[in-house]
Order: C-alpha cells, then sequence, then structure tokens
C-alpha cells in the first residue's frame, strides 16, 4: 500500500495516537511535578532519547488499539445496545471499589505526609493524576458536609456544619430526608451506602448518568447518527467546563435534568400508551424539579435561555404530533412542578430569605461588559490547563472561572448560516440559537443597562459565567450541522466526520479525565 493511501485511510489515527503519546505523557510529568516540585521531559524543554523512546511506546499502542477498533467496530453495535447495562455495571464496579474524582487528597499534603514517588501516591489513594488544590470548595466544603450527614442521622437541620441550626435541604445541597433529597438521585449513595461508597456513587454515577443523557439528546440532534451523538456526550461530559465544575454548583445536574426535560418532551408526543405517556409527564416535571434545585442562577440562568430556546424547537417542530392528551399533561407536569416547587421553598423559607439579604448572593446586580473577545478563542488552551495551569491561565483568573468548552467558536455559527444559505432556507433552531448567543455575548462584551438585566434576570449571573456556557451554543450549532446529510454538498464525507467524530472523542475525553484524581477510599476524612 503508498504511503498516500496510508496517510488517506489512517492518517487521522496516526495524528491522534502521537497526540494521546505526547499528552499521557504530559500527565505522568505532570504528577512527577506534583510529588517532586520539579519539571521533566516536555514540560522542561528536556527531550531526549529516553523520552522519545517512551513516547514512541505510547504511539504504538495507541494506534494498535484504534486498528483494533477500526477492524471490529461491530462491536460497537453491542456497546450502543447494551449502554444502559454497561452503565449500571461501571457505577456499581466504581461504587464496589471506592473509585471517586475527589481531590481529598489534598488532606496528606495538608497534614504533612510527603509523597514523592507514585508508589506512595498510590497507597495514600490517588490511583491517577493529582488531587487539585484549586478545589478547596470540594475537598474541604462540599463532602465533609456531606459527610458530616451520616452523623446528623441525615436530618434537614444541622448542627454541626456551622455550630448553629442550619438548613441543609436547600441552598447546601447535603443529603437529608427532605423533599429536596428525592430530586437529588445523586446523594442517595450516602443515605444507603455510607459516606466512603457514597462518595463513590456521587462521582461515578453523574458521570455516567450525564455521559448517556447527552448522548440520547446528541441522537435527537443528529438525526441518530451515533458516532455524532457520542462526540456529541464526550464533548459535553468530558469538557473543561463541566470537569473542572464537577463538584460544585450543581452543573452537572443542569446539564443532566435540561437535557433529559427536553428528550422526553420529544418522546411525549411519539409514543402511543397512555401509561407511558403520564410517565414521561412526571419526568418532565421531575427533571424540572432537578434543574431548579440546583441553585446556582449564575449558570442556571443562561442555560435556561439555552434549553428554552430548544424547548421551543421541540414544540415548534412536533407541533403537528401534539393531541389534546399530551397538552394535558405537559399542563400536568407544570401544576405537579410548581406544586413541589412551592412545598420546597415553603418549607426553606426562612434560608431564602436570609439569603436574599446578604450583599452576595441577594444583593447582587450584574451589568456584563468585563469579558473580552480573547476570551471566545481560550478553548484553544483549555485542554493544556490540567497539565499547566500556571503558565496558561491568564494571571488574573484561575483555573475554573477559565474553563471552557471545546466550541471551535465561530464555526458553529459559519456552519449553521453556510447550511441556512445552502438550502436556501430558514431554519428555525439555527435562528433560535444564534439569537441567545448574541444575547448572550453582548452581556458579556458590551454590557446592559441595569434595567434590562434585571428584566433579563442575567443581573443575577457574571460574564465570566456566561462566557463558560456560552460554547455550549457552538457545540450545538456544530453537532446539528454535522447531523445533516451534507454529503451532496461534498463538504465531508460520512466516514471522515466518524473520524474526526473519533478524534474530538478520544481528545476531549483524555483531557477531560485527566482534571479529577481518580481517588479509592475517603474514610479518613469520614
Amino acid at each position: 500500500m503508498k504511503v498516500k493511501n496510508i496517510l488517506g485511510r489512517y492518517g487521522i489515527y496516526i495524528f491522534l495516537s502521537a497526540f494521546i503519546a505526547v499528552y499521557f505523557d504530559l500527565i505522568l510529568e505532570m504528577r512527577h511535578q506534583f510529588l517532586t516540585d520539579q519539571r521533566v521531559g516536555l514540560l522542561a524543554g528536556d527531550i531526549g532519547g529516553k523520552l522519545l523512546v517512551k513516547l514512541l511506546l505510547f504511539f504504538a499502542v495507541a494506534l494498535i488499539v484504534f486498528l483494533l477498533f477500526e477492524k471490529f467496530k461491530y462491536i460497537f453495535i453491542y456497546i450502543d445496545r447494551f449502554r444502559f447495562v454497561i452503565g449500571a455495571v461501571i457505577i456499581l464496579g466504581c461504587t464496589l471499589f471506592e473509585l471517586s474524582g475527589s481531590s481529598i487528597g489534598m488532606y496528606d499534603v495538608f497534614f504533612g505526609k510527603a509523597h514523592t514517588t507514585t508508589s506512595e501516591l498510590m497507597s495514600s489513594g490517588t490511583l491517577f493524576g493529582v488531587p487539585r488544590r484549586i478545589r478547596g470548595d470540594e475537598f474541604a466544603v462540599l463532602t465533609p458536609m456531606n459527610f458530616s450527614q451520616d452523623y446528623n442521622d441525615f436530618k434537614s437541620v444541622s448542627d454541626i456544619i456551622r455550630g448553629t441550626a442550619t438548613d441543609v435541604t436547600t441552598l447546601y445541597a447535603a443529603p437529608s430526608f427532605s423533599l429536596a433529597t428525592l430530586f437529588r438521585p445523586f446523594l442517595w449513595g450516602y443515605m444507603l451506602l455510607g459516606n466512603t461508597m457514597g462518595l463513590a456513587f456521587y462521582w461515578t454515577s453523574r458521570t455516567v448518568v450525564l455521559f448517556l443523557v447527552s448522548y440520547e439528546f446528541g441522537k435527537l440532534l443528529t438525526n441518530k447518527k451515533k458516532v455524532l451523538a457520542c462526540a456529541y456526550g464526550v464533548l459535553i461530559t468530558f469538557s473543561q467546563t463541566v470537569q473542572w465544575w464537577y463538584s460544585t454548583n450543581g452543573l452537572v445536574e443542569m446539564f443532566i435534568f435540561g437535557q433529559l426535560a427536553l428528550v422526553l418532551l420529544y418522546y411525549l408526543v411519539r409514543v402511543d400508551k397512555t401509561w407511558l405517556k403520564v410517565v414521561i409527564a412526571l419526568g418532565i416535571a421531575y427533571s424540572a424539579m432537578g434543574y431548579l434545585l440546583a441553585y446556582y442562577p449564575a449558570q442556571q440562568i443562561p442555560l435556561a435561555y439555552i434549553f428554552g430556546v430548544l424547548a421551543i424547537y421541540v414544540i415548534v417542530d412536533s407541533r403537528k404530533l401534539f393531541k389534546k392528551l399530551d397538552v394535558l399533561l405537559l399542563i400536568a407536569s407544570v401544576v405537579v412542578f410548581a406544586i413541589v416547587g412551592a412545598l420546597v421553598v415553603y418549607h426553606s423559607l426562612d434560608t431564602f430569605k436570609a439569603a436574599m439579604g446578604t450583599v452576595y448572593p441577594g444583593a447582587r446586580v450584574d451589568t456584563g461588559g468585563e469579558s473580552s473577545v480573547k476570551d471566545l478563542f481560550f478553548y484553544i488552551a483549555s485542554i493544556f490547563t490540567p497539565i499547566d495551569d500556571v503558565n496558561i491561565v491568564p494571571a488574573d483568573s484561575n483555573v475554573c472561572d477559565s474553563a471552557v468548552f471545546f466550541s471551535l467558536f465561530p464555526l458553529g455559527i459559519i456552519c449553521a448560516i453556510y447550511s441556512m444559505i445552502r438550502k436556501r432556507k430558514a431554519d428555525l433552531l439555527y435562528i433560535l440559537l444564534i439569537v441567545v448567543e448574541g444575547i448572550l455575548l453582548a452581556f458579556c462584551l458590551v454590557g446592559f443597562p441595569e434595567i434590562l438585566a434585571k428584566i433579563t434576570l442575567l443581573s443575577h449571573s457574571l460574564s465570566m459565567r456566561i462566557m463558560e456556557i456560552v460554547g455550549f451554543i457552538d457545540i450545538l450549532l456544530i453537532i446539528r450541522f454535522l447531523g445533516e446529510d451534507n454529503r451532496s454538498s461534498k463538504v465531508v464525507t460520512a466516514s471522515r466526520i466518524e473520524k474526526i467524530s473519533i478524534v474530538i472523542i478520544c481528545i476531549i475525553a483524555l483531557s477531560g479525565l485527566s482534571v479529577n484524581p481518580l481517588q479509592r477510599d475517603a474514610r479518613a476524612v469520614g
């Protein structure tokens, strides 16, 4: 086979194998730097024969794996068919083996326990990656707070976390025997399995469920093109935005319940059995409550704009399928959501009043205009922030605030406009998403008058938080464009799309996985 043919057929796999080899070596070098405070290899610019041999070995292993995938790709048919079973097995296995992505290993550092070798770090529980000091909200606040509920018999009011009576059901979102916890299924592990396995269940189940829900929504977005849907699922689940904010603020729950509500809305009018329609309508109400109880307006509000226009599109696109029963069930789901939401708020009314009476977040009014155009292109560097955030992240920010989706801005907008020009037809979804992106970017880059910021509710958010969300729109635009039948326009062939999707899957998954350490056994602070 000629070199040209080899490159044409396997060029993407060769490139991807080279990237994985370099990135995996960078992860190992980052871990070495954490242990010894010394840079080696690529991080130090020291490229010697030993490093080249190691990179070549990583490259060969990755390429062999890809070639095996190419030869036995029919296996993915079975993976797709049994995806829910596989997801359940992953959750069960990680829970039983007490595996999580917590940075709780930082306590060893704070307590003066030296780790100078990989074996010492692994013996302390950190199996892959390194614990992150920046994750203080997780290992110093959220995880101990959740653990403390075991000693509080999971009551809705705790005297432990602040030394005085504190409602833990709403703003603190700790596991408790309360109505709010019914809509926080990922906390149930603490109550049923104890702290260590509860933490493992919390981390693993959220990742698996987020990917599966994103995959299902991705299929709707791409006309059921499964490889593209998988790429979309990875772009969301392992994005820097989700992974750096994974343990706080309920961002994972926002994406899970927001997309789940849209998937259920899509199928509500496409199933015939009445009992199944009722279940789906209840699922929509449940998803709405799960989204509401994330309780972080800075990210909830811009995401609500996006999910809102997606819901409008689903309803308009399915308008001919709606029956009287479907409309009644949707109204009923809204009523159920309103009643349950009112009960939750009433139970914690004093807590909400106290929060609204504070300087932050109660009295905060943001008018935007604090971002710059260059922030839209930070995705280029964002996949390397897990390796070296000191030299990559801007000096006036931190790695979490700088985390963005790998959005390829402005490619999504260009693709959407090109598609409408080529078809000579306006596309409702493209238009809605571009309009929302325009509104959000105007707030971030230019700013709104205070009255307009309040009317749009964006006054409860921040420019930096909205910029983290805007990239989600660009991903939606690109994935939908690739899901169209573009073969007649000779834009790209189906096989090329699949290979590009595989590249995206591997690069984003690897960089996303490197954010959170693989941690085993958290009983030390339990």
